[in-house]
């Protein structure tokens, strides 16, 4: 509701021509938002940070070459 009350129309669970889904998108305007919780993330070793694992990197570079913003 917040979103669309901000103006943004989206859908929920959507999946691209390609096959891939997205949680949160505007598939005419090629954006979308996805809510990754933390099975999407690694702990590194060196500096203990959190960073994305190599499917959700896969996934949003996938994403970006056919054209999409995506937030994560």
């Amino acid at each position: 509701a917040m979103l669309e009350q901000m103006g943004w129309s989206h859908r929920f669970e959507h999946e691209t021509k390609e096959g891939i889904s997205l949680d949160l998108a505007d598939p005419d305007a090629k954006c979308a938002v996805e809510v990754d919780g933390p099975s999407h993330y690694l702990r590194d070793a060196t500096s203990g940070e959190y960073v994305a694992n190599g499917a959700t990197r896969f996934k949003t570079r996938l994403l970006r070459n056919f054209g999409w913003q995506i937030a994560n």
